[in-house]
């Protein structure tokens, strides 16, 4: 009889904390499964003309407006890398598309891509002008706020982003908020410094072992013919104009910058940018991403962030942290611990049980 009731305490012990762990494997289940409630999908529109280029070709946009926005919701435009020569906005529109089922009117938009008989400067940033100046226009037509507008940039679009934002920053209600750039070169006088400085000790060779760090001039080849003069040969002052850094004033919007720290875009083009609109008291914020990845490579690993910056700026405070691939990004980060408050409860639990059987076992001897 009293082996009888020993083993039944015993199977009592087992099953309380299989119950203990079940319930802890569950809220897991839960926390991880369900963070958030899953994105609402986004309505598209596909190959709108925003506007016109130079030679009266139409440059179109892909638009995504979020289907349970409640009023009108923020505008992001999304501008597409590709050395100012390659790239379309098929490229940024997954992106563009997971940003706006969080609550955003994305822009994702295309413009008019650099030849070497025909440099894209100062026509991508026109044109990129022009659709902020559309977007303000439209918005209301997509569900959004032509009150509330961000720019997001990867590589050469990072570069317009910035460049269009800056010059556009004084409009009429200054409806540009933030600026997001990914690997944006923005001081082309000092990316000419140390080129110049490398020519001098080196010449072109693509290996340098005085200053092997530096990247060699070719690798800033799509650069200059953005600007149309060849390398080493641009004027100061088309290098201080088309540089972003040299347009930095107390209205500029607000700037959230990354580089990687060992890319081809030195990262000192976006420390120095942030010190320059720390300066002038604008809100700022830069981001050293380690290792050598360039503009939508760490976009994975930077989309959170980007997310609450722009809800923040933008007046959105519940926005999703979403990622490139539209899946929401857990709030409750890593699981453990939850795993050690579990694991604390259940050791807990069997040395109770353990001490009332041991009490109760002794009272049968």
């Amino acid at each position: 009889m009293i082996a009888f009731i020993r083993c039944a305490f015993r199977a009592g012990v087992v099953a309380g904390l299989l119950a203990v762990v079940s319930a802890c494997s569950a809220g897991h289940a839960s926390a991880s499964a369900t963070p958030t409630p899953a994105p609402a999908p986004a309505r598209t529109h596909l190959n709108v003309v925003y506007g016109q280029s130079a030679q009266g070709l139409p440059v179109t946009a892909d638009l995504f407006s979020p289907t349970a926005a409640k009023g009108p919701a923020p505008v992001v435009i999304v501008i597409h890398g590709g050395s100012w020569d390659t790239g379309d906005k098929q490229a940024t529109d997954p992106y563009a598309q997971a940003l706006a089922s969080t609550g955003f009117v994305t822009v994702s938009v295309n413009y008019t891509l650099s030849t070497p008989a025909h440099p894209g400067y100062p026509e991508q940033v026109q044109e990129i002008q022009r659709a902020i100046q559309w977007s303000i226009a439209n918005a209301s037509r997509y569900g959004g706020d032509p009150h509330r507008l961000a720019l997001v940039g990867f590589s050469a679009g990072a570069y317009l982003a910035a460049q269009a934002g800056l010059l556009d920053s004084g409009l009429p209600g200054r409806p540009i908020k933030a600026v997001v750039t990914l690997s944006a070169p923005l001081d082309f006088v000092s990316i000419d410094k140390m080129i110049r400085a490398r020519v001098a000790v080196c010449g072109y060779r693509p290996s340098c072992p005085q200053q092997p760090q530096d990247p060699a001039p070719s690798a800033f080849a799509t650069l200059f013919n953005f600007l149309g003069c060849p390398t080493g040969h641009c004027s100061s002052q088309l290098l201080r104009e088309a540089s972003p850094s040299n347009h930095v004033t107390a209205q500029a919007p607000a700037f959230q910058i990354f580089n990687s720290s060992d890319e081809l875009i030195p990262r000192s083009q976006a420390t120095e940018m942030g010190d320059l609109l720390r300066s002038a008291g604008v809100p700022e914020q830069v981001t050293i991403i380690p290792g050598s990845q360039h503009g939508e490579a760490y976009l994975p690993t930077v989309s959170p962030a980007i997310s609450k910056f722009l809800g923040h700026q933008l007046g959105l405070p519940q926005v999703a942290l979403v990622t490139p691939s539209g899946t929401p990004a857990s709030p409750y980060g890593t699981p453990t611990v939850l795993i050690v408050c579990c694991a604390l409860v259940a050791a807990g639990s069997l040395g109770v049980i353990l001490l009332a059987l041991r009490r109760r076992t002794a009272g049968y001897r």
